[in-house]
């Protein structure tokens, strides 16, 4: 989307001499060849010809200008993205070493179509244990379903069944046991890796939110006669994301014959990212005893069996999974560009606890004047630096960075970074100036920019470092050596398909964090199952301006009836069928005009035929729409409230119509016709507080294929009280189809 400039002066060369012709009467009498052959006319197209000129550029923005006018309502373009993808391994047994540890960083390599190299690295550690998947089966009201053929050919499979009520379990079978207290990785996928992505980053947004709301100063005045202080209040609030509703118990068979739950959270046995099989994410448990084999369900395998139950609280719509591996883990194409390494004076002084060979530190130095450090600390402080250390021995230091160039003192200093585009995360630059590190920050521009100020520009689709002028930034020093610590990444080029990311890199990262370990000796499969998605280019500047223009009509304050509305359908991590805001109702007080009172009804996909939100969801919309209300203003958030209407009748059936089966057909569409979600006149759910007329309800039984017609109908409210007229509802309430009564003639 291209934002629609006006046209300033549209004007052409043409109209610009025809103008200067039109005013040589008024201007000059005398003149009367008004001929292209006269000297005159001319200069009257060479000065139009140089008119358009300006008028040409007058309707021009450059870019930076562009850039500038987007920062001002802070929208600035998206930088390059790299893309994800989920590698599953699996490794041979060996009794010596029954355990395969891959850290977290681990390269592994993977080929595109046109034959070039992408470089992958995991998120996480993994542990790849000697077993398989091999069954998967949910338990409901309706007992065992085996959905192991589904899950196998890849599609969708809800792991509580359509209606995931509380006490419904999910199975997941293995073919060999675990050892006692190893971790063990299951990846989860729920939806797109793309999307998950995404409505991940809005829960942490979301949630960061809401820690800066809690984290509130209360002031509290003491005795006018003595000195009033100020207290500090800080709520704390869990940074791990969790269900607003749902409480998932993880558990698994025993030897003892029993299943045992897990405990939960970051120092438990199970560690759920998937919040409640509603993210895409790791399920990564341990176990505390032995794990029993068994035959369990509809499966005929006997099997090692863990189970995720129900415990309490509702899904706003049915949970449902594309994928489940065993032996996973996520990987980002992303790589380190080179290496530097320092040498260490004999004498140097060394404090702290020296990192692993392979991971990120916090690191101070001193150098003398031949560039060798004669004092390190791994410790965080002000002046220390973050980088990921290759090798570290008594004599050198080897860190994932690379040496830029050194200063000349000039202003608006450049650099070409080798290899681009650049990531933002942990992008770093640094210079070492009088035997000190001197850390500089990024910028999007230097304009708020100081002499003083060591700020640095960054270009990261082209690769292009800058720093400033000397009055808007501090110039680097002559001499001074400059650099730089960042991750490449190949941007949408990244986007691999499946089954082509299968081998472990060779690099000297790998060989600084795996040591002499092999673990090309053991793994016998490396791949993706699904495509890597999620990598973008840089975002261009015409769609930075769509989103500029798509902002201006993006509700953030909730003022009318439809903010509310809009707002509450946005939650992050909740899912509503339909939501309707009502002006002065109070929940409590249904007949009474409520002043300032907004009342959301919020409507979610379960149950399946009253739907009603959880006291969970209606909190979670509640703490939204609370911090985005007018003040003054107050709001509830209910569930709709509904009101059974049974219909008794007589149909005549047409001659050698299956009368069973006409009763049937009847009975499904005034269920259909009277469902929240799914009926009504429109069949886009019955509205809100809208009244059950006589007329079309004999017209949806009259439609119905075998009737004949309708001979007598009546309907019986919720009170069990016939009703020959139409039945009202209140202006929070839905219809609820009951059992109807039916005489087929």
């Amino acid at each position: 989307m291209s934002i629609a400039l006006t046209n300033l002066d549209d004007r052409r060369w043409v109209d610009l001499v025809e103008d200067g012709r039109a005013m040589i009467p008024f201007y000059s009498p005398k003149w009367t060849d008004h001929n292209i052959h006269d000297p005159g006319i001319t200069l009257i197209e060479l000065f139009a010809w140089l008119a358009e000129m300006d008028i040409y550029r007058l309707n021009r923005i450059p870019e930076r200008h562009l850039r500038k006018f987007l920062s001002l309502i802070g929208i600035h373009p998206y930088t390059p993205k790299a893309a994800i993808a989920i590698l599953t391994l699996a490794a041979r047994e060996d009794l010596t070493q029954p355990l395969l540890r891959i850290p977290s960083s681990t390269e592994f390599d993977g080929v595109d179509a046109f034959g070039e190299t992408t470089r992958y690295r995991t998120t996480q550690t993994i542990y790849v244990v000697p077993s398989e998947l091999k069954a998967v089966q949910i338990k409901n009201k309706n007992g065992f379903r085996d959905l192991t053929d589904s899950w196998r050919r890849g599609e969708e499979i809800e792991p509580f069944g359509p209606d995931a009520e509380t006490g419904a379990e999910f199975y997941l079978g293995f073919s060999a046991p675990f050892l006692i207290d190893t971790p063990v990785s299951l990846v989860l996928i729920s939806q797109d890796l793309s999307a998950g992505q995404s409505m991940r980053r809005s829960l942490l947004t979301e949630l960061r939110a809401e820690k800066k709301r809690c984290a509130t100063e209360i002031f509290v005045k003491c005795d006018p006669r003595r000195k009033s202080f100020t207290k500090k209040k800080t709520v704390k609030l869990s940074s791990r994301l969790s269900h607003h509703s749902v409480r998932l118990a993880w558990e698994f068979l025993s030897d003892e014959g029993r299943w045992r739950e897990l405990t939960q959270g970051r120092d438990g046995e199970v560690i759920d990212e998937t919040r409640a099989l509603t993210l895409n994410g790791r399920l990564v448990f341990r176990l505390p005893a032995a794990i029993a084999q068994e035959q369990i369900g509809k499966n005929r395998q006997s099997l090692y069996y863990l189970r995720a139950r129900l415990a309490r609280g509702a899904y706003d719509a049915p949970p449902q999974l594309l994928s489940c591996a065993l032996n996973s883990v996520f990987l980002k194409q992303t790589t380190a560009v080179g290496t530097w390494q320092w040498p260490i004076s004999s004498s140097a002084g060394i404090k702290g606890t020296p990192p692993k060979r392979g991971h990120s530190a916090w690191i101070t130095m001193r150098f003398n004047k031949n560039g060798h450090i004669t004092q390190l600390t791994f410790r965080k402080s002000p002046e220390a630096v973050k980088l990921s250390v290759l090798e570290y021995q008594s004599g050198v230091l080897r860190v994932e960075a690379i040496r830029l160039g050194a200063g000349d003192g000039k202003p608006n200093l450049s650099f070409s970074l080798p290899e681009a585009p650049a990531l933002l995360a942990n992008f770093g630059v640094f210079t070492i100036e009088n035997g000190r590190v001197r850390k500089w920050s990024r910028r999007i521009s230097f304009d708020a920019s100081t002499r003083a100020d060591a700020h640095f520009g960054l270009e990261p689709t082209k690769g292009l470092l800058i720093f400033g002028d000397g009055e808007r930034g501090r110039v680097v020093p002559r001499n001074v050596p400059i650099f730089v610590r960042y991750n490449s990444t190949r941007a949408d080029a990244g986007n691999l398909t499946a089954n082509t990311i299968t081998h472990l890199a060779d690099t000297p990262h790998n060989r600084a964090i795996l040591g002499s370990s092999d673990p090309n000796s053991r793994l016998t499969l490396i791949t993706n199952t699904l495509p890597a998605t999620g990598g973008t280019a840089a975002e261009t500047m015409n769609h930075a301006i769509g989103r500029a223009i798509e902002l201006v009509d993006k509700t953030e304050r909730a003022v009318t009836l439809a903010d509310y509305e809009g707002l509450a359908s946005n939650v992050p991590g909740t899912r509503l069928a339909r939501v309707s805001a009502r002006a002065n109702l109070h929940p409590g007080f249904p007949c009474l005009n409520a002043q300032g009172m907004i009342t959301v009804i919020a409507i979610p996909y379960l149950p399946l035929d009253r739907p009603t939100p959880s006291v969970g969801l209606r909190s979670a919309i509640g703490k939204y729409l609370f911090s985005r209300r007018i003040i003054g203003s107050r709001v509830e958030v209910i569930g709709p409230a509904y009101k059974e209407v049974v219909v008794h009748a007589q149909v005549k059936a047409l001659p050698r119509a299956n009368k069973a089966d006409v009763s049937m057909r009847v009975i499904a569409m005034l269920n259909r016709f009277f469902h929240p979600l799914t009926g009504g006149p429109e069949a886009t759910g019955w509205p809100l507080g809208r009244d059950v007329f006589r007329s079309e309800v004999l017209q949806v039984i009259d439609d119905t294929s075998g009737v004949d017609h309708v001979i007598s109908l009546q309907f019986v409210n919720g009170c069990g009280q016939p009703e020959c007229g139409n039945i009202c509802l209140a202006a929070n309430e839905l219809v609820a189809a009951g059992e109807h009564q039916l005489e087929i003639l």
